[in-house]
C-alpha cells in the first residue's frame, strides 16, 4: 500500500465532524521541522501537538476521573503513567504512522513517535466526534492500564462495563434486579442485559450487593472475550508485546552500556593511579641517587685531618 493509500485508509477509521478533509489530517503528518528547514513559517502539525498534549490530555484527565478511584496524587500519577512518552510510542506503532509522517533528515524517528502520535490525538481533539474521542481514549490509554491503577478498589467496573460493552458489542448495558421469598430467605437476582441482544449474565444470591457484583464480574468476562476473539485486537496485544521486548531490550542495552562505561572509568582510573604511584616511584628514585650523589659529593670535598 503507497504512502497515501495509507494515510487515507487511517482517515477513514476516524468518525470526523462535517467538513473535514484529507488534506487536514495531512497537516498532522508534517513535523514543523520540514518548513523550518525551508524558511517556511508554516507550523507543520506543531499546532496539533499543543492539542494533544494539553487539550486531549485534559479530555483523558476527565475520563480518568470518572473512571478510575483514587485521591488526585493517585490519579495524577496514573495520568502520567498512561500518558507518558512510551505509551504514545506504542500508538504511533500501533497504528502505523512510520509510513505516513514527515520529517527532516536530519531528525530522528524514533525519537519523536510520541511527537507524532500527540499530532494524531490533537487531531482528533478538534475533528473527531466526541464519542469517538472517547472511544480512542478507553482504547488506547485506560481499558489496557491495569497495571498502573492506584492501590484502592481502583475501577468503576459499572462504568466500565458500558463503556466496554460500547465499544466491543456495539450496544448499551441495563441492569434487571429482582428478589424471591421464600419461607427461611429472600433470594436476589440480578441480570445484565444488552439492549439488543438480551442477557448476558446473570447471579442469585441472599447477599443484593453480591448479586450486582458477581452478575457484573460475569457479564465484563463475556465482554472481554468477545474482545479476545477480534484480529484487531490480537494484532495490537501482539505489537504491544513486540514493544514491551524492544523496550526491555533497549533498557538492557543501556544497562551494559552504564556497565561497560563503568568498567572503563574504573580501569582509566587505575591506570591513572598506577601512572602516578609510577611517577611517585620515579620522583623517589631520583631523590636517592641525588642524595647518595650528594653524599658522595660531601665526603670527596670535606679537608682531610692529618695524623
Amino acid at each position: 500500500m503507497s504512502k497515501d493509500e495509507t494515510i487515507k485508509s487511517i482517515f477513514r477509521k476516524i468518525n470526523l465532524k462535517d467538513g473535514v478533509s484529507l488534506s487536514d489530517f495531512k497537516k498532522s503528518l508534517v513535523h514543523i521541522s520540514v518548513y523550518e528547514a525551508q524558511n517556511q513559517k508554516n507550523p507543520g502539525n506543531s499546532r496539533y501537538v499543543f492539542l494533544g498534549m494539553y487539550a486531549f490530555k485534559g479530555f483523558l484527565a476527565d475520563l480518568v476521573s470518572k473512571y478510575i478511584a483514587g485521591n488526585g496524587k493517585q490519579l495524577q500519577q496514573y495520568l502520567g503513567n498512561v500518558f507518558s512518552n512510551d505509551r504514545l510510542s506504542e500508538i504511533f506503532d500501533t497504528l502505523n504512522l512510520q509510513k505516513v509522517v514527515s520529517l527532516h533528515p536530519s531528525l530522528k524517528l524514533e525519537n519523536l513517535k510520541h511527537i507524532f502520535a500527540l499530532s494524531y490525538l490533537g487531531f482528533l481533539y478538534e475533528n473527531a466526534q466526541k464519542e469517538y474521542i472517547k472511544e480512542i481514549s478507553l482504547k488506547y490509554f485506560i481499558n489496557t492500564s491495569e497495571h498502573f491503577l492506584p492501590k484502592v478498589h481502583a475501577l468503576n467496573t459499572i462504568e466500565i462495563l458500558k463503556a466496554k460493552a460500547e465499544e466491543i458489542l456495539k450496544q448499551k448495558i441495563t441492569f434487571l434486579h429482582s428478589s424471591i421469598e421464600t419461607e427461611n430467605q429472600v433470594l436476589f437476582k440480578t441480570q445484565v442485559l444488552l439492549n439488543l441482544t438480551g442477557p448476558i449474565a446473570e447471579h442469585s444470591s441472599v447477599s443484593q450487593l453480591y448479586a450486582k457484583k458477581k452478575a457484573i464480574k460475569i457479564a465484563l468476562k463475556y465482554i472481554l472475550e468477545k474482545e479476545a476473539e477480534k484480529p484487531e485486537y490480537k494484532i495490537f496485544i501482539e505489537k504491544q508485546k513486540i514493544a514491551e521486548e524492544e523496550k526491555q531490550k533497549r533498557e538492557k542495552a543501556e544497562k551494559q552500556k552504564k556497565h561497560l562505561a563503568f568498567i572503563k572509568e574504573k580501569r582509566e582510573k587505575r591506570e591513572i593511579e598506577k601512572e602516578i604511584k609510577r611517577k611517585e616511584a620515579k620522583e623517589r628514585e631520583i631523590r636517592r641517587v641525588l642524595n647518595k650523589q650528594n653524599a658522595k659529593n660531601r665526603k670527596a670535598s670535606s679537608p682531610k685531618t692529618e695524623k
